[in-house]
């Protein structure tokens, strides 16, 4: 899902390649919900649907509207269409909503910065697997260009 390009001056020209599905707003969460469904109908599951990032919808929707919503994408993704990612901006949203979103999903992954800005992840949670929940450095491989 792409917050960005609708908001933006410029949108991309549409790759021919590509067949993309537009939702008339962000504000329009059964119309995201519907897409979804007719991609992952499209293409055939299993999909991968990623939400980079949900926090954008909560500038446009009530946090009961959005918690609602994903309650009802993540069982469906997890029952018919294959498996769903959501990424969340830390420190936007208050505990109880970041305690929902943890709670409708099968496992966690956190990421930061230090205060030297080295990178460290940590699994918060795994559903049916014990985890060592330490934060350790995360070092990224160079790209296919020697690039990070």
């Amino acid at each position: 899902m792409d917050c960005y390009s609708a908001t933006s001056s410029e949108r991309p020209e549409p790759s021919p390649a590509k067949k993309t599905l537009l939702v008339s707003s962000f504000s329009n969460l059964e119309g995201i919900g519907m897409a979804m469904s007719k991609a992952a109908q499209e293409l055939g599951t299993p999909v991968r649907i990623y939400f980079y990032t949900i926090s954008a919808l909560f500038l446009h929707n009530s946090t009961q509207a959005i918690s609602k919503f994903f309650q009802i994408m993540t069982s469906r993704a997890k029952m018919n269409m294959g498996f769903i990612l959501y990424a969340v901006q830390d420190g936007v949203h208050e505990p109880m909503t970041m305690n929902l979103l943890r709670s409708l999903v099968d496992g966690v992954v956190e990421m930061r910065f230090t205060e030297t800005m080295e990178r460290e992840v940590r699994i918060h949670h795994m559903r049916g697997f014990q985890v060592d929940s330490a934060w350790r450095s995360f070092v990224q491989m160079p790209g296919p260009t020697g690039g990070l």
